[in-house]
């Protein structure tokens, strides 16, 4: 537990996080080793409408008549209020317990895409994730797809990696560019200077696809589900 330097709100953080947005002022808290610094700056994040809130459970639950999938299984997404008005019906449909913990906004030319950092709460046994394992929900044109972050590390240089090239682990490198990050919001488990660009790349192969995202001189690397 710990207050905002600015208003004094108090917040709860994950342990590991880098940087969060407060709640009520929206000021951008660092953190280093769990310690609260001393640096802040002011962000004002717009109110953008979405499924996913921050700070929220979703629930994850088989349905055959969503186009929605993880693990190669029709999924839909429910937050609590809809999941308490079902859940007696569909106890033995539910595949994940989520927890939204942040959100970020890349854009370039070619429009924006949404990342939310989430944490499994109870995953089935029927999807195989790593015990807290934190994991990516992208958001694309309405397509949500589900990741497993694999590792965040820090790197002191972009490896680039050629777009139509092979091979990463045997994968196909799909897209690749550069991004803005147009805003973010509460907790991160990076940090970065949002006035450089984001370098991204999108790989694939026949079984799985993978996120590889240079957040200055921080690697992200996420698998699908």
């Amino acid at each position: 537990m710990f207050n905002c330097v600015h208003c004094g709100a108090p917040h709860n953080i994950l342990p590991g996080t880098k940087q969060l947005v407060c709640s009520y002022c929206k000021t951008v808290l660092f953190f280093r080793h769990d310690v609260l610094q001393t640096d802040w700056v002011k962000w004002w994040v717009l109110p953008f409408p979405t499924m996913f809130a921050i700070g929220k459970k979703y629930y994850v639950v088989l349905d055959n008549t969503s186009l929605h999938t993880i693990a190669n299984k029709n999924i839909r997404y429910y937050n609590e209020q809809e999941w308490a008005k079902i859940w007696q019906q569909n106890t033995n449909k539910l595949l994940m317990e989520l927890y939204v913990y942040g959100h970020c906004r890349l854009v370039n030319d070619g429009g924006f895409w949404e990342q939310r950092f989430v944490r499994p709460l109870s995953v089935d046994a029927q999807i195989i994730i790593p015990k807290q394992k934190d994991l990516l929900l992208e958001e694309d044109e309405w397509q949500i797809t589900m990741y497993a972050v694999s590792s965040i590390t820090e790197v002191w240089s972009n490896h680039a990696v050629q777009k139509n090239s092979t091979l990463l682990d045997w994968m196909f490198v799909q897209d690749s560019g550069t991004a803005q990050l147009e805003w973010w919001e509460w907790q991160l488990l990076f940090a970065f200077d949002t006035s450089k660009h984001i370098t991204y790349y999108r790989l694939e192969n026949n079984k799985t696809s993978r996120i590889i995202d240079y957040y200055n001189t921080t690697k992200l690397v996420a698998d699908s589900i």
